[in-house]
């Protein structure tokens, strides 16, 4: 955008939609300051520290549920406000239809321009035609937009707490729900059929190592039983009728837990276009979740010289969201681990596959798969870039 038009992205943005649709307390930012119409974010019931967002466009829009409600008008109008037109008719058309329909490894995962187009997870609304979703994240604030644009529905959720991710999602679809029966009178339809192709069946859950959306899942048999182990945990692989695998979790390997609806989710493996893929099934939808690691080469050498501890030599501004930085070699897989400022306490664990001596791959599908780690020759020796960043060893 800013390449065709010349001008910075936050300001193109509140020249050409922001103030002609009235959203006049919303604006793309770096910063937040509370107490100059901005809500304090809170986690575990303190008040959190306001971080600044590095990709602006990606997590930057600081707004209010009034604003995103003149944005969902702008959507029902056909693009137009105030007798304007804002966007395009064709524009929105095409973020209102499904952009991925050909594309296999994403299963029942249908997305527009800027829009999901499925109901996953807890966005469950049936009988109204497309269903449009967005949801927002950041350290202290959680939000989800819905619109139902055949019935001119929509609703907006914000949440100025970490621990609000799922209620907002549950909290508008009820309410979307709701004003759709009321608006027509009907009961949700049945679920449509899923759309999963009829040559990818199930196929039995290999042991090894799999690069998963929830970063390395190491996967191994123990007699009858299948454990996959992840974020320092060892959860069981519990058969069900309908082919696939549920999670099951004991406190120190002997107290059941109810895992809600983590519970729910039925995992299974597909081979799909010479990959293994480890998929994740709820309400009959099914979205990929995961994929087996390749046996491949030894890790060289030159990456396991290179395990240690390491930080960022340049952050910037930007917020410290990464803490606790190691490069290791995790059940015979290389791997970045790492600890977020979202969970103090558990350690993320991301697969790497080393291509040459001096670059790795995060391998798999979906957000941070396909980053390449290499290595830098600085003065002081050898460094790791990642992401923008700078990654040096600390002794």
């Amino acid at each position: 955008m800013e390449n065709v038009s010349g001008v910075p992205f936050e300001a193109y943005v509140d020249r050409e939609i922001l103030q002609p649709a009235g959203m006049t307390r919303s604006s793309f930012d770096t910063t937040l300051v509370p107490g100059h119409g901005a809500s304090l974010g809170y986690r575990t019931g303190e008040v959190s520290r306001i971080y600044g967002i590095r990709d602006v466009p990606a997590a930057g829009l600081n707004t209010s549920a009034v604003d995103l409600a003149r944005f969902l008008h702008v959507v029902f109008a056909g693009g137009r406000s105030n007798g304007s037109r804002i966007i395009g008719t064709g524009t929105l058309d095409q973020m209102l239809t499904v952009q991925n329909s050909d594309v296999v490894l994403d299963f029942d995962l249908h997305t527009g321009l800027g829009w999901m187009l499925s109901s996953l997870g807890d966005i469950d609304i049936r009988g109204a035609g497309t269903v449009a979703h967005h949801s927002g994240r950041t350290l202290a604030f959680n939000s989800q937009i819905i619109a139902l644009p055949r019935e001119q529905l929509g609703v907006v959720v914000l949440a100025n707490s970490t621990e609000a991710r799922q209620a907002v999602d549950t909290i508008a679809t009820a309410v979307l729900t709701r004003a759709l029966e009321a608006k027509t009178g009907r009961p949700p339809d049945e679920w449509p059929a899923s759309t999963i192709r009829a040559d990818s069946a199930i196929a039995p859950i290999e042991p090894g190592p799999y690069a998963t959306l929830a970063g390395l899942v190491s996967v191994e048999t123990q007699g009858d039983s299948i454990r996959a182990d992840a974020f320092g945990r060892s959860f069981r692989l519990n058969p069900r009728s309908d082919g696939r695998y549920g999670l099951g979790y004991r406190v120190l390997g002997i107290v059941p837990v109810n895992l809600g609806e983590l519970g729910d989710i039925g995992f299974s493996v597909r081979d799909v276009q010479s990959r293994r893929v480890l998929t994740a099934e709820r309400h009959g939808r099914e979205i990929y979740a995961g994929e087996r690691i390749p046996d491949s080469r030894p890790i060289p050498e030159s990456w396991i010289l290179r395990t240690g501890s390491y930080r960022i030599a340049d952050p910037g501004g930007d917020a410290p969201l990464l803490r606790d930085i190691r490069l290791a070699v995790v059940q015979g897989v290389l791997a970045i681990q790492y600890k977020t400022q979202f969970s103090a306490e558990m350690v993320i664990t991301t697969p790497l596959v080393a291509i040459s001596d001096d670059e790795a791959i995060v391998p798999g599908l979906g957000r941070g798969a396909g980053e390449r780690i290499s290595v830098v020759r600085t003065a002081d020796g050898g460094a790791l870039s990642y992401s923008g960043y700078l990654l040096i060893e600390e002794h």
